[in-house]
């Protein structure tokens, strides 16, 4: 399978897409110019320097990427966890945005599934993985008594609750 045939896959593109100069140009690495110590320095209130294991999310200055960050951990690393690390890669996601930067989803995806199998952790049967399987055909749905797991949900008040993004106090503020 291609990285193409990979993001097609998951919907990230579309066999048309996949053949623009665009989709072919979209970073499937670091860019020289990134350096996460600077980046960390501009985006958070932490004094210390920039650690990949032991940076936290709540320093970041901008609710927004707090935010965004969270669904990044969420959704792309299937960090469920409250600890609020903020790794290189979900740093190098917030830097793309503030700049417009195009990244290959496919590649950042396979590459933390590759991670995850390196260091013998559990997949997380989240949306992406199990779209995968779908598509691929290693995985039907309606064969398995899973149909709760394998729920796309709408990114609504309630999901958002769920992630810790946002917190019901009577009317959702």
């Amino acid at each position: 399978m291609t990285l193409a045939d990979f993001n097609i896959a998951l919907g990230f593109t579309t066999t048309d897409l996949a053949r623009t100069h665009e989709y072919q140009n979209s970073l499937c690495d670091y860019r020289d110019d990134f350096n996460a110590i600077k980046e960390w320095k501009d985006l958070a209130i932490d004094p210390l320097i920039y650690h990949p294991s032991r940076s936290k999310a709540h320093n970041l200055k901008n609710p927004v990427l707090k935010y965004v960050h969270r669904f990044l951990a969420f959704n792309f690393s299937g960090r469920k966890d409250t600890s609020g690390i903020c790794s290189k890669a979900e740093l190098f996601f917030l830097w793309c945005m503030k700049r417009g930067i195009k990244v290959n989803l496919g590649f950042w995806l396979a590459t933390q599934i590759q991670s995850s199998l390196n260091r013998n952790r559990a997949l997380i049967l989240g949306s992406c993985i199990t779209l995968l399987a779908i598509k691929l055909g290693v995985f039907d749905p309606d064969c398995h008594n899973l149909h709760l797991a394998c729920h796309l949900e709408p990114l609504d008040m309630a999901c958002l609750s769920r992630m810790g993004l946002v917190t019901y106090n009577g009317n959702f503020l």
